[in-house]
Formats: structure tokens, sequence, C-alpha cells
């Protein structure tokens, strides 16, 4: 088992398409309808954040975890405004978008955001996404060493729980690969494109960066990097 870091943003995303097909979301969708506190969340779609063009970006972090969804509270109470949303004005890569992503899910569906993990891919796709605190206690993780390649990194669970949504779950290889063949061949979803749509001059959209003539999925954790 490898941390996949923000690789997991794909997965977020994906969990949003199967609302969007199901007719509970859409691309569309006012974050206010969900976060009427954050600044300009009129203004900010679905879209928005998913591309990452919300123009939000997330100064302080929590010191304590009580729960998925009040994790994301806190996100949206210290959410500030660094661009305004939208085609235009630019692409920040800012990871409170896919935090804010897993509480619309959360309160969209009345789920936590691991149930709705597990549900889709490991009960109906046996992926094996294991979540960090599971990941831990595993005997067949994946050790993070720092640059001395003499000491792994310490466990840090209040760290992990931060990124409700946007980088502490894990996966082996092959699953990981699972992800993409079923993502690319449309398994999940018949609007994967539209996930995956980028706004004009940008790159970013549903977890990847979409380039020319590859797509790239990257992440960085104390001790790991994946790179598809």
């Amino acid at each position: 088992l490898f941390q996949i870091a923000s690789v997991q943003k794909g997965l977020t995303a994906t969990l949003v398409m199967k609302e969007i097909e199901a007719g509970k979301l859409s691309f569309d969708t006012k974050l206010s309808q969900f976060y009427p506190n954050v600044a300009n969340s009129d203004k900010i779609t679905i879209s928005d954040l998913i591309t990452m063009t919300s123009g939000l970006s997330q100064k302080i972090e929590p010191t304590s975890f009580v729960s998925e969804l009040d994790n994301i509270e806190f996100s949206a109470e210290h959410s500030v405004v660094v661009g305004e949303p939208g085609i235009g004005y630019g692409w920040s890569y800012q990871a409170v978008n896919y935090r804010l992503l897993a509480g619309v899910l959360m309160k969209l569906t009345h789920q936590s955001y691991t149930s709705l993990l597990n549900k889709l891919f490991n009960d109906d796709y046996k992926l094996g996404v294991t979540t960090y605190k599971h990941f831990i206690k595993s005997s067949h993780r994946a050790i993070g060493y720092d640059t001395s390649y003499d000491k792994p990194y310490e466990n840090n669970l209040l760290e992990y729980n931060r990124e409700t949504g946007t980088g502490n779950v894990a996966i082996t290889t092959g699953g990981l690969y699972r992800y993409y063949y079923l993502m690319i061949n449309k398994k999940f979803g018949k609007i994967v494109n539209q996930v995956w749509k980028t706004k004009p001059g940008e790159e970013y959209a549903g977890g990847i960066y979409h380039m020319n003539h590859y797509m790239l999925a990257h992440g960085i954790l104390p001790g790991y990097e994946p790179t598809i």
C-alpha cells in the first residue's frame, strides 16, 4: 500500500460525478447552497471547485479533529479570497477546493466522506482504498523515509485527518491502475469528459493535469511522491 497524496482528488471528483449523474448536483450548482458563509460562494460553482478556479485559499489549519464534516466546516470558516472565480481569473492549486467538494458530498448524502469512498471504490469495485488510520496499522504499507533514508517519518493522524477528500488514502499500484482504467472506459459514469474538462487556458480538472499529448496526476507527502 502506498499513500497517493493529492492523486486522491481524482477519487473525490469521481464521487462528485456520481451525484451529478444521479441528478442531485450539477456543474453549475453554487457553493452557497451548502456553504453560504464562504466568501463569493454565490459565484463559485462545482465546476470552479473541480478545476481549482474558485479563487479560494485556506491559510490556517485546524489543531484538532472531531469529524470529517467538522474539518470541512473549519475549512469553510477559514477560506479567504485570493481571486475571482471562474473563467478569466486563472488557476491556483488550493486543496481547500477539494475539501469543500468533500463537504458538499457529505451534506448532500448525509454520509461521511469515508463511507462514500468505501461504498463506491471498495464495496462496488474492490479497489482496496485504505484510509490513513488503517494504512498506518497495515503490515503491507510502504514506509516513507526522510532525506537521510535512515529515519522513517512518524505517523501523524491529525495532519492526515485534515486532508479529507484531498490526500489521506492509500492503495496498491494495481488498484490505482484499475481506478484509471475504469475512469477512462467510463465504468464509473458516462460524463468523465465533463469532469475532466478544463477551463479555457488552464490544464487542471478532476484531479488530473490535461496536457496536449498526455494526462498527469501527481501528489507529494513526506516520503511519497506518486506520479501517474
